[in-house]
């Protein structure tokens, strides 16, 4: 499945005037990011961000629904380069919109306005005590909200993750109390397992956002 290319609309200003500019997102699973852009203007007319906004949002629905489609054939063939191939077309062009709306200051489809922590498919409310991943919405205990919150925090600067140890002190920052000799799966049981937000390697926690 490709059923790109996926169109970006946007509404950029070039040589004094507002121009209507398309982005088509083509497949190109030789390129090194999986995709190339083909950009073409044309006049503005009735154009408008919120037209804009209306086009991308159907676009990148269905980019979702590609993906989704695409990941589930990979869990019954994992050693595809073709579909990891694809995976890696629908994340670039993921990024494309994402950094569109971001940029914009407008929420992405599917994202509830009260979610205002938004990374990838990762997002929250303002206090961390409802998290959405993936589509799907959880709500958090107060301490799971403080670990979550200190780790989101710090997805630009800890690249390599954070220890237990780590987490531990951001909690305590943040006005929370983890216990010194424990694991973090120790606080995610029953309805919420830590491995749903959480990719442990090596030691390290990772946040899941993508």
């Amino acid at each position: 499945m490709y059923q790109g290319p996926f169109k970006l609309h946007d509404i950029i200003h070039k040589d004094g005037k507002d121009i209507l500019e398309v982005i088509d997102i083509v497949y190109k699973p030789d390129n090194r990011f999986k995709h190339s852009l083909n950009i073409t203007e044309h006049p503005i007319g009735s154009g408008s961000i919120e037209s804009c906004k209306e086009q991308n949002d159907k676009q990148l629905t269905f980019l979702l629904e590609c993906r989704e489609n695409v990941e589930s054939r990979l869990r019954a063939n994992k050693r595809s380069p073709k579909i990891k191939n694809l995976l890696k077309y629908y994340a670039s062009s993921y990024d494309h919109y994402f950094n569109w709306y971001t940029g914009k200051r407008l929420v992405l489809p599917g994202v509830s306005p009260g979610m205002v922590h938004i990374k990838n498919k990762f997002a929250a409310n303002w206090n961390f005590s409802v998290v959405k991943l993936d589509n799907k919405e959880y709500q958090l205990t107060k301490t799971q909200s403080k670990i979550v919150e200190y780790a989101f925090k710090q997805l630009d600067e800890d690249k390599m993750g954070l220890t237990y140890y780590n987490i531990v002190n951001g909690v305590s920052s943040l006005g929370g109390q983890l216990t010194n000799y424990s694991r973090l799966s120790s606080y995610f049981q029953k309805e919420l397992k830590g491995t749903t937000l959480f990719r442990l390697e090596k030691g390290r926690y990772h946040l899941i956002t993508d």
